[in-house]
């Protein structure tokens, strides 16, 4: 493929008109200049012609009829936010257009792809909008999630900065459920001079590291100090108040800390370990090697 050099004012211009998470530089520049237009012009079945199978802007083919952009692993561009408990399946979005007098509805699916009311599914918000529009449209700037009042392109600035999740976001049901009580089960049972992380945690409950830090750092539990980043390093959030009270809570607890702070791969416990611990409750688990 060939490399074109492009000044940084022709650059911003590139990124100013991106559809985030779906456009690349080229399918910007093809939109631009007007192929994106002779392909779809081109691509119209002529009457009475069976619908043919049509190319989405990543190359991937999709039935016409179906209107379905799925990405590799048919997984949508909501599953991010489904992991990290930003949005959940069922959540409703609408996207009012006042001056028209029109709002459109749909669904988050299990696999991060939007179902509209007329069971036409997407796997992004702009495909979505630029179906019920008629026309192109960023997606993600026009649909509001109904239960917190907010657009998706807040709810994903706020994950991508890693804020927790608004508790506005959540059904009364996901409050609380079992997976607490299993990482409660892992905190009482953390034996003497070991720690574990969030993405061994995340890994045993099946969620996301995020949704973990940000239950156990305000769990209250006497032993979340000692559920850490996955190289070692304190949590923030425990840095905030009193960091030496922190260390020295650590240094009791037998933790070994290196000269940056950070505890010894040696004393952690991965998933493997956590299982065997929460499980039949063996003898002392093995620790990881370095």
């Amino acid at each position: 493929m060939p490399h074109i050099e492009v000044s940084d004012r022709v650059y911003r211009h590139i990124q100013e008109n991106a559809v985030p998470l779906e456009d690349t530089a080229d399918t910007v520049l093809a939109r631009l200049l007007g192929l994106d237009a002779a392909r779809k012009e081109a691509a119209v079945p002529k009457q009475g012609a069976a619908p043919e199978a049509e190319s989405d802007l990543s190359g991937s083919s999709t039935r016409r009829v179906r209107r379905v952009r799925r990405r590799k692993g048919g997984d949508g561009a909501l599953k991010p936010l489904l992991d990290a408990g930003y949005v959940f399946p069922g959540d409703k979005l609408v996207w009012k257009r006042g001056k028209k007098g029109v709002t459109h509805r749909a669904t988050v699916e299990a696999n991060g792809n939007m179902k509209l009311s007329t069971g036409e599914e997407f796997d992004t918000p702009s495909g979505a909008a630029s179906s019920v529009a008629g026309r192109r449209y960023p997606g993600w700037d026009k649909w509001t999630h109904q239960r917190s009042k907010k657009a998706l392109s807040v709810l994903k600035r706020q994950f991508e900065r890693g804020d927790e999740p608004p508790k506005s976001v959540r059904p009364k049901e996901e409050q609380s459920t079992e997976w607490h009580s299993a990482v409660n089960g892992v905190l009482d049972a953390i034996p003497p001079a070991s720690w574990t992380s969030f993405k061994d945690l995340g890994e045993l409950v099946d969620k996301h590291p995020r949704s973990v830090s940000h239950y156990v750092e305000n769990s209250g539990h006497s032993n979340a100090h000692l559920v850490m980043q996955q190289g070692g390093a304190v949590t923030p959030s425990f840095l905030k108040d009193d960091s030496q009270d922190v260390f020295a809570k650590l240094r009791d607890a037998g933790i070994i800390l290196n000269e940056d702070g950070t505890a010894s791969a040696n004393q952690r416990l991965r998933v493997m370990q956590l299982k065997k611990l929460v499980g039949e409750n063996e003898s002392e688990p093995e620790h990881a090697e370095k």
